[in-house]
């Protein structure tokens, strides 16, 4: 009846006891609620740093959520990262509420393994009982989908259940299934965005992004199913599925224009936590027979949250090659800038929020300001995105960024649509 990890009650002993105490609110006259949570990128942690330290998380986990809580309060553990909390005896629906921020910045605070901080967060979905005849297990179902709600959003917040929820979680199950047939039909392409110097205006690269092109919805922005992807454990799939194609591409253009261009690949955080993302390259680069000088990875703030050997030793490997490594949408994560020394990077990328008004917002202009010179006495260069004015473009060569890449010099085109540029080369 208990989980031998964390010595909580199990599913069975939970399912036991929550209908107990639900009944006995019932009698009572007062309300229940029922929490499920799940952590955000756990599997992230037991991928880079090893099951023991999975366990550690889970152990610790268990202890803030008991912290957090009432004594006649029930939590329970029902396997892998997966929590469940009986809230009973409520008076109304804003208690839920502050504890549900209570767990919330109970698991924010940073975990300690070895000397090492790692961050993850929570998503809690919440069901509160709403009439006579409803059960443990519908409110297990309902919490369980206004959880996938929340983990939907983003992460790190709390959803109550709403009626039309199943609505939208089936509609997301029918895209995943359409995505892995996408994947294995061939129905994605990538587009490539011009990137180019700020002092000469000439082109220094192309950014490769994904498409869909849906049989029946025609071609879809990557908003649409990136998030399913990274959601049903796709995004690796489609990350390498992105990277070989991006240098087979470049390995045409090679041939046909006879110069080569850099290109930009986005890499996912679970294509990097897999550990696997040295070998994939490298294997790539071998068999496309491109030059790894006219490769660039991308990275996000959040998949180098937790820095450690492993991780490094990868990238430094990958650097090796002579392979680029950029920093994506710089400044808007929340990662220590410890990962600016540890890691051989050559690019930070000013993502587009402090770009938009650059010229009427101080704050903005201050950060592009420091950013820049901040990346360039690390012997990085930066880029800006989302340039899409000749002020905006103007500003950003008084600051002294190196390059850009918006609307302002073209949205992304597919490949046969790029004559234009390579003949300016």
């Amino acid at each position: 009846y208990f989980d031998s990890l964390t010595h909580l009650p199990n599913r069975a002993q939970f399912m036991s006891l929550a209908e107990t105490q639900l009944q006995e609110s019932r009698s009572k006259g007062l309300g229940s609620a029922l929490l499920f949570l799940d952590l955000d990128r756990f599997k992230m942690v037991n991928d880079s740093l090893g099951h023991d330290a999975g366990d550690l998380m889970l152990e610790t986990a268990a202890i803030r959520l008991k912290s957090c809580l009432r004594s006649c309060d029930l939590v329970a553990r029902l396997g892998g990262d997966e929590f469940t909390i009986m809230i009973d005896s409520l008076k109304d629906e804003s208690a839920v509420s502050q504890i549900a921020d209570k767990i919330c910045k109970a698991m924010a605070e940073p975990f300690s393994f070895s000397h090492q901080m790692v961050y993850v967060s929570v998503s809690i979905g919440i069901a509160v009982h709403c009439h006579e005849d409803q059960d443990i297990q519908e409110l297990m179902k309902h919490a369980d989908i206004a959880m996938f709600k929340a983990k939907s959003e983003g992460g790190n917040c709390y959803q109550f259940y709403e009626l039309g929820m199943e609505t939208e979680i089936s509609q997301k199950v029918k895209l995943e299934g359409e995505l892995r047939t996408a994947l294995k039909n061939d129905e994605l392409v990538l587009h490539y965005q011009p990137q180019c110097d700020l002092e000469n205006n000439e082109l220094i690269g192309f950014e490769a992004l994904v498409r869909w092109q849906h049989p029946e919805r025609g071609l879809l922005a990557p908003g649409l199913f990136i998030p399913v992807a990274e959601e049903c454990g796709l995004i690796t799939e489609l990350g390498n599925w992105v990277l070989r194609e991006a240098c087979q591409q470049q390995a045409a253009w090679r041939r046909q224009y006879q110069h080569t261009i850099p290109v930009a690949v986005n890499v996912a955080s679970r294509q990097l936590a897999s550990g696997e993302l040295y070998e994939r390259v490298s294997n790539i680069l071998a068999e496309t027979k491109i030059d790894p000088e006219m490769l660039k990875l991308e990275l996000t703030e959040d998949s180098l949250f937790n820095v450690n050997d492993r991780l490094i030793e990868q990238m430094h490997k990958i650097r090796e090659l002579g392979v680029h490594l950029e920093i994506d949408d710089f400044g808007t994560g929340y990662s220590s800038l410890s990962y600016l020394k540890s890691f051989p990077l050559t690019t930070l990328k000013i993502d587009r929020s402090f770009v938009i008004d650059l010229a009427e917002n101080n704050e903005n202009a201050a950060i592009v300001s420091s950013i820049v010179t901040l990346a360039h006495n690390l012997n990085m260069s930066v880029l800006a995105e989302g340039v899409e004015t000749a002020d905006q473009a103007e500003l950003l060569r008084a600051q002294n960024c190196d390059s850009m890449q918006g609307y302002f010099l073209s949205k992304p085109l597919p490949p046969d649509q790029l004559v234009d540029w390579f003949s300016s080369v």
